[in-house]
């Protein structure tokens, strides 16, 4: 794939930002379209743009027009592009994850990488390339990055399948709604805490508030269960798969569910799904072996809970 590469760019980029193009403006040479972008460099850690421009906070108006690093000229085609590696990604992500600046990593990703070509990364034979081309697609977010990161969990080498699950509970955590996440955040807290009843509650609000909400589900479904309400964890644990189908955990859920009820083959079936997403998961393997195996048919008393 072909992208922009800016690290020419003198001075701290604070914003760069696409301008809708004029309409058949194409390059001379290469007669690909040319697309207008706008950008700031300068000692700002913020900057606004709406339909009537762009605005610093603390500038004033009556400079804005002349202040120095802003160009409007600026054209962008694939003359300009050069192929960029995964070296290229380990060497310009260094910055922003020193800083653990995961808004700043995000916009540099959407503008220089694709999710396809972070993709293409994650199959690399570089671990370190493929490791961090995985947590990239997680601070990228939504669900186009879901399907390379599930590929991922495939993966030969244990690390970047690692990864991968990593930045799909990330994924999953952040899509819950802004207003909702730091009580699911807070709901997962009591659940390590024990207070799994109270979690359930505060769970219960965030499905009532938003009930297209996988991950409230599946998270009440582990509470549920660790309140030793099987029945309505293997509910829960369905609707989280009802709403995302590669939810590996969910699927375990309604494994842990069906063993702890005494349906040994819905059970081994849940399991087995959970697997054909996620193989390295964690147990999963062992207790297939052991529920088909014939040992232990009845799970209903001293079953392993999920962590």
């Amino acid at each position: 794939m072909r992208v922009l590469k800016l690290s020419y760019l003198v001075g701290r980029l604070v914003v760069l930002a696409d301008i809708i193009a004029g309409k058949g403006v194409a390059c001379n040479q290469c007669r690909s379209e040319i697309r207008l972008t706008l950008v700031v460099v300068g000692p700002y850690d913020q900057m606004v743009i709406g339909d009537d421009g762009w605005r610093l906070p603390g500038l004033d108006d009556s400079i804005r027009d002349g202040f120095d690093g802003i160009d409007m000229g600026m054209t962008i085609c694939e003359c300009d592009a050069v192929e960029l590696t995964g070296c290229d990604l380990l060497v310009e992500t260094r910055g922003y994850l020193a800083s653990d600046d995961r808004d700043g990593l995000r916009a540099y990703l959407h503008w220089d990488w694709s999710v396809d070509a972070l993709a293409g990364l994650v199959d690399s034979g570089d671990r370190d390339v493929a490791k961090m081309a995985a947590y990239c697609l997680g601070v990228w977010g939504d669900t186009p990055s879901v399907f390379p990161l599930v590929r991922a969990l495939q993966h030969d080498d244990s690390q970047v399948a690692e990864a991968a699950e990593d930045a799909l509970w990330g994924i999953w955590i952040d899509a819950v709604a802004r207003e909702s996440r730091a009580n699911l955040i807070e709901a997962m807290s009591m659940m390590s805490e024990g207070d799994h009843p109270r979690a359930a509650i505060v769970l219960s609000e965030i499905i009532d508030h938003d009930p297209a909400c996988a991950e409230a589900y599946n998270q009440r479904s582990m509470a549920r269960f660790l309140s030793d309400d099987f029945v309505g964890s293997l509910e829960d644990a369905r609707c989280a798969v009802g709403l995302n189908g590669c939810h590996f955990g969910a699927m375990a859920g309604m494994g842990h569910a069906y063993a702890r009820l005494g349906d040994v083959d819905r059970a081994v079936g849940s399991y087995r799904a959970a697997l054909r997403i996620h193989p390295r998961m964690a147990g999963l393997q062992q207790t297939v072996h052991a529920l088909t195996c014939g040992r232990g048919r009845d799970f209903r008393h001293g079953f392993n809970k999920p962590n």
